[in-house]
């Protein structure tokens, strides 16, 4: 065997052994990876919200915790338990962003859960950054702040926050690795046009949201009941709602009329995207209980807005969501028969295009599941602490015993997750990669 040989092939070796993440590109590999980081954090960071839900509703049935100001013990099971079915799809949502078998399920189901999903939690962002700033609490429309410690309700809020932007950071990415034609080229690269009867509606209508929320951000009374108990937390919430809807509206006419023309094509489909399902998704959680608060008024505060202008209001955004959606996939559609040149056409990339070599996966695998350990150890040894009423608060978990058993419990599941990270390793029985 020649020197220059068993040259090569140690340097096969060490590049694949030794250095398993430098590999030679492959398409979307970079993104791939960026992908992956996103998703798995997503799906860590919901995790400790869906643990804190179940608490609720279990503390709630066992006569252990309290419960929100104003709800019936019914109520209160009731609408946390419709939050744990959201974090688990919203966790479940993201580990299809990631894993492989994400791209091999139908698209129609997983797109629609990430099309809600994304909506719900995107409204959320522009204040979950600010809110810390304001010296308010975080909105958290299921249960009652007043009852949460401090580091209960940073919690929530840093679940919510890690979701809305792990799915913001890996949806577009994976719509883009599944249907790549949709992101590329430029709006006026397709000759037809989506029906314009559905796309002018969607625009009127999304544009008439977002205008009746900005003039409630800059101060106006008009279709306020209660405008004085109007606080900085709903303007930052209110502004936000106004700034999709209006941005969502200005997509929706672009992809309708193709202009301008230079608009690159992702650009437009992402904003319709997101802001499709913000208004759809927030509209339909906020009517129900829009519902609820008229037939019961004592259940929480009053809202400054008149609650028959915000039915209205969230009707007309479940509307005009649904029909920006629509003139989106006709848009989609449209693009999909005319790929630009020099890019990829309509389809979906193959797994081995979009998939992560073994050494690679294990990698992110083992990070995310000691990120997931530390977080459980310590929230178990802060549950333990209350259960034991070591932390001089009152209320909440403190003094309940059953958290000082519940506490090591969930202690020793994040202990047992970081020792599984810490020996996570990739198979020695694996073959080597080629350079």
């Amino acid at each position: 065997m020649h020197a220059t040989t068993v040259v090569d092939m140690t340097a096969t070796l060490l590049r694949n052994r030794l250095l398993p993440g430098k590999r030679p590109a492959t398409p979307g590999g970079h993104r791939t990876r960026l992908r992956l980081v996103a998703a798995y954090g997503a799906a860590v960071a919901m995790t400790p919200y869906l643990f804190i839900k179940v608490s609720w509703v279990l503390g709630a049935l066992l006569g252990l915790l309290p419960r929100g100001a104003g709800f019936s013990l019914s109520g209160w099971v009731a609408l946390n338990t419709a939050t744990i079915l959201m974090s688990a799809t919203g966790i479940a949502l993201a580990l299809a962003l990631a894993r492989p078998w994400g791209m091999r399920i139908p698209a129609r189901p997983l797109l629609a859960a990430a099309w809600i999903g994304a909506g719900l939690v995107v409204s959320f962002l522009p204040f979950l950054a600010v809110s810390p700033f304001l010296g308010h609490e975080g909105p958290e429309p299921s249960g009652d702040p007043a009852a949460m410690p401090g580091w209960e309700a940073a919690l929530v809020q840093a679940s919510v926050t890690g979701l809305g932007v792990g799915l913001a950071i890996a949806l577009p990415l994976y719509l883009r690795e599944r249907r790549p034609a949709a992101f590329h080229g430029r709006l006026g690269d397709a000759a037809a046009r989506p029906r314009r009867l559905v796309a002018r509606s969607a625009v009127i209508l999304a544009a008439a949201t977002g205008l009746l929320s900005l003039s409630w951000t800059l101060g106006s009374p008009l279709g306020l009941s209660h405008p004085e108990t109007r606080d900085a937390n709903w303007h930052l919430l209110t502004g936000g709602t106004a700034v999709w809807a209006l941005a969502g509206a200005w997509a929706t006419w672009a992809l309708a009329n193709r202009r301008p023309s230079a608009l690159p094509t992702w650009v437009a489909v992402t904003i319709a995207w997101v802001s499709s399902g913000m208004l759809f998704a927030w509209s339909a959680w906020k009517l129900p209980l829009t519902a609820a608060l008229a037939a019961n008024p004592e259940i929480g505060a009053p809202w400054p807005e008149n609650l028959a202008v915000a039915a209205t209001q969230f009707t007309i955004g479940i509307v005009a969501g649904a029909a920006m959606l629509h003139t989106l996939h006709r848009s989609i559609t449209v693009n999909d028969r005319k790929p630009s040149p020099g890019r990829p056409g309509h389809g979906t990339l193959s797994m081995s295009e979009t998939r992560l070599s073994r050494p690679q996966e294990v990698h992110v695998r083992r990070a995310l599941t000691m990120a997931l350990g530390v977080v459980l150890v310590i929230a178990g040894a802060i549950w333990t602490l209350q259960g034991l009423d070591l932390l001089g608060q009152s209320g909440g978990m403190n003094g309940n015993r059953i958290w000082a058993v519940l506490g090591p419990i969930t202690a020793l599941g994040g202990l047992a997750l970081l020792t599984i990270g810490i020996r996570t390793r990739s198979s020695p029985n694996d073959p080597p990669t080629r350079p």
